[in-house]
């Protein structure tokens, strides 16, 4: 079903502002889409539902334009502070890095490389 350029100006505004102000006529064609896409007859009276079928207009229009991505969920591992690190894991994270050290290297030298 095509949208009058009125109805999508109207969704734009309430997009920007989370308010529309839709006229009788409007209202009908809010409710034809409504029930054309399936979701049962809409109450033009009410403006609780009028506001619940424009925001599933928006959802609608915009997922037809880009369909939603799945998120991607970020699962990091906590780094310890080199300063809080042994001696041994300063050296075993400067060989992992690819940093050779002299053997008479000190912690501090260590974290210095590391740094």
């Amino acid at each position: 079903m095509n949208l009058s350029d009125e109805l999508i100006s109207q969704m734009e505004r309430f997009k920007k502002t989370k308010s529309f102000a839709l006229n009788a006529n409007l209202k009908t064609e809010l409710s034809e889409w409504y029930n054309s896409e399936g979701f049962g007859k809409l109450c033009s009276a009410c403006s609780t539902s009028i506001r619940n079928a424009m925001q599933r207009l928006i959802r609608y229009t915009t997922d037809q334009i880009a369909p939603v991505s799945p998120k991607i969920h970020f699962i990091g591992t906590k780094q310890e502070s080199i300063t809080k690190m042994t001696f041994n894991q300063l050296k075993a994270e400067a060989k992992r890095r690819g940093i050779t050290m002299a053997r008479t290297s000190t912690k501090q030298d260590l974290i210095k490389a590391l740094s």
